[in-house]
């Protein structure tokens, strides 16, 4: 800003309470003695020989300078929307964001006044101050309704707190000066207060007379505040605080009385916490009914969104069912490749065994939303509203978002003419769900799709074409028709009998496994009459089961073939088991010999001490004992008994036995008897076992 002038340039400026000519600025010049202050007076410079004088502006009459520097004066309001640019916290309400934004405006304007000036800031702040008093400088409206009073020491004040980031403290609202302090608030410590949100909370319909009744049926006609029995108040003051409660507790009774409300409206949420950094790293999936009736009935859209490039698939189905889940993985690997990972929710088609085995053999990762937390994946939530605003709204057959919108939609025709008549009437349903599926996959692919999507500055295809890295596509592609067939029963699992494998109460024969086994099988989609069958892990192909009625199979021939299928099973298991069983059938004692090598080798060698012993005996074994002494009265045929030694151990009996069978070979001379019990003993068991265990271990066996 300039500050020396001629007096020519003052005439030119024509400020307030100065001549209008330079002649006359001379004048007054010459008669205050302008050229006597030589700090506020200098010779002009670039003039040689002499030349005028230029004056400062402190020279001037008041009203001059304050008429000059009111035209130095911007108000841009480019400052004052970067002065609020900076704030973190924004105020709570309408009045002390005015309050606040007045305050900033005022400190955008002094500050650019110093700058173009050259003013000191209290030098600014002060001559800011006495032109707004003065009414030289005109500020907008709004902030001369808020800021009527102003100070130098203000206006410092205010850009302190803004340069130390405390901008937030210049918002006030004067109605909360006495917040707080009403009657109902300070009543019985609190209790009141929290006894009327009690109320609130669990009704949000009530009235304040209601109100009013319940606090004077609970406490009564006077209230205690601060130490003082007060009258309850009247019904006015019920109104007014309760509707000021109902503001300043807004959240608090949304949580209470709405959950799902303020769960939509108040809970704090974190955007974007759903991230990928490549292409098919993360889908989100997602279905729900669509809002539009179609010739077909009722149709639900499944959804699935690649985070990475927000690209969309919609698929439309009669029923949310799994085989939609399936069809909608199907269409997404076909045009995108395979995922990575799929973040959905808890639904049962989500959730069931030929969804989760699906994702599974096609080596993708599921994790599944908290319960009843839809915001979790709230990227394909959003991108269902946003379909659903867009494209059923245009259609015939549009039924609504909402009950509301129905109504809406029904009341467009009076009662008298809509009682009786069909929903397909009163919507106008005329589409069908394919004619619906072309829209949907147009919109997705080129509307959707080539629209720039604001969380990642680019169009979803854009992105997606210019995306690094590769892309996973099935080798097979023909194995997804195998993936999605459906499963038999809940889980596919069936167990072989006889009979084969059973499947909607019928059996489909299969011989290549035996009874008693488990299978994993699915329905061929194209022929009704075969399964394919797998082992129980999914992983191995065994065969197909067939149901010669269905198939129409000569049921002979099918019989034949899997009687000849499981008889080359068992032969195959067989074939090993037979010399195996030849060999057991030569040595029918190799059980009992093994026993006693056993025994042998794990005897203890330990010898038992001799007991005590004490008679015992009744009179029933005395009375027995008698009759065993008693003399036959009959005769009794003798025979002729051979005393062997006393206490013959096994040992003893084997060498014994081997003694006399060595006489027998040397021709000597050996009794009947002796032979007999020969015979008999060597056709024994111990005989053999002894004789093993001699032959294996030698005869330091022998004790």
């Amino acid at each position: 800003m300039k500050q020396w002038f001629t007096t020519t340039e003052l005439a030119e400026l024509a400020l307030t309470g100065l001549p209008a000519t330079s002649r006359g600025i001379t004048k007054l010049s010459n008669r205050e003695n302008w050229s006597g202050n030589h700090a506020l007076c200098r010779r002009r410079e670039g003039r040689e020989g002499g030349g005028g004088l230029e004056y400062h502006i402190d020279q001037l009459p008041m009203v001059a300078r304050l008429d000059y520097l009111s035209r130095q004066v911007v108000v841009d309001i480019k400052d004052i929307a970067a002065e609020r640019d900076d704030i973190d916290h924004e105020p709570r309400s309408a009045v002390e964001m005015t309050e606040r934004d007045a305050r900033l405006a005022i400190v955008a304007i002094v500050n650019r006044f110093r700058r173009d000036s050259g003013f000191t800031a209290s030098g600014a702040d002060g001559w800011f101050c006495r032109l707004v008093k003065s009414g030289n400088i005109e500020l907008p409206e709004w902030i001369q309704s808020v800021v009527t009073v102003m100070s130098p020491r203000s206006i410092s004040r205010w850009r302190n707190l803004k340069a130390k980031g405390q901008a937030e403290k210049l918002a006030f609202d004067r109605s909360k000066n006495r917040g707080g302090t009403g009657v109902l608030d300070l009543a019985e410590n609190g209790d009141i207060r929290n006894f009327i949100l009690a109320h609130l909370a669990n009704n949000p319909h009530l009235a304040a007379k209601h109100i009013r009744l319940a606090v004077w049926g609970s406490y009564g006609d006077q209230l205690v505040v601060d130490n003082k029995m007060l009258d309850l108040p009247p019904l006015r003051t019920f109104q007014n605080t309760l509707k000021g409660w109902k503001k300043t507790y807004r959240n608090e009774l949304m949580r209470l009385s709405d959950p799902d409300a303020y769960k939509s409206k108040s809970r704090s949420v974190v955007t974007g916490t759903t991230v990928a950094d490549r292409l098919n790293q993360v889908w989100e999936i997602d279905a729900s009914p669509l809002d539009l009736m179609c010739t077909d009935g009722r149709v639900n859209i499944y959804v699935a969104v690649d985070i990475y490039s927000r690209r969309s698939i919609i698929h439309m189905t009669p029923t949310p069912r799994a085989v939609g889940v399936g069809e909608l993985i199907r269409k997404c690997i076909n045009k995108w490749g395979v995922a990575e990972f799929i973040h959905t929710d808890n639904g049962s088609d989500f959730k069931a065994n030929a969804t989760q085995r699906l994702l599974a053999s096609l080596g993708i990762e599921v994790k599944y939303c908290a319960a009843y937390s839809p915001e979790q994946k709230g990227v394909v939530e959003r991108h269902i509203k946003t379909f659903q605003h867009d494209i059923p709204v245009i259609l015939p057959g549009y039924i609504g978002h909402c009950v509301a919108d129905r109504k809406r939609i029904e009341a467009q025709r009076s009662f008298a003419d809509r009682l009786g008549m069909d929903d397909d009437k009163i919507f106008n349903v005329s589409m069908s769900m394919a004619e619906v599926q072309e829209i949907a996959d147009y919109w997705a692919d080129k509307v959707y799709g080539d629209s720039v999507h604001s969380t990642i500055g680019s169009t979803p295809n854009k992105r997606a074409a210019l995306a690094q890295g590769s892309v996973r596509r099935l080798k097979h592609p023909e194995a997804l028709d195998i993936l999605l067939a459906p499963l038999v029963g809940q889980d596919g699992m069936r167990t072989v009998t006889k009979a084969g494998v059973r499947a909607n109460n019928t059996h489909y024969s299969f011989g290549l496994v035996m009874p008693g086994n488990q299978v994993f099988c699915r329905f061929d989609p194209m022929d009704a009459g075969r399964l394919y069958v797998f082992e129980p892990d999914g992983e191995t192909f065994i065969g197909h089961a067939l149901n010669h009625e269905l198939a129409g199979i000569d049921p002979a021939e099918l019989a034949h073939r899997i009687r000849a299928q499981r008889k080359a099973l068992e032969d195959e298991t067989i074939t090993h088991i037979r010399p195996h069983r030849r060999r057991i059938k030569q040595d029918q004692l190799a059980i009992v010999n093994a026993m006693r090598r056993e025994k042998f080798e794990n005897e203890p060698n330990l010898i038992a001490f001799p007991k005590a012993e004490e008679i015992h005996s009744t009179p029933e074994t005395d009375a027995a004992a008698d009759a065993a002494e008693a003399p036959v009265s009959r005769p009794v045929r003798t025979a002729k008994i051979v005393n062997l030694a006393d206490n013959e151990s096994d040992w003893d009996r084997y060498r014994r036995a081997t003694s006399l069978q060595a006489r027998i070979d040397d021709g000597a001379a050996v009794s009947d008897a002796e032979r007999i019990w020969l015979a008999g003993y060597q056709a024994g068991p111990e005989y053999s076992s002894l004789a093993k265990l001699i032959e294996d271990f030698g005869e330091k066996v022998m004790r």
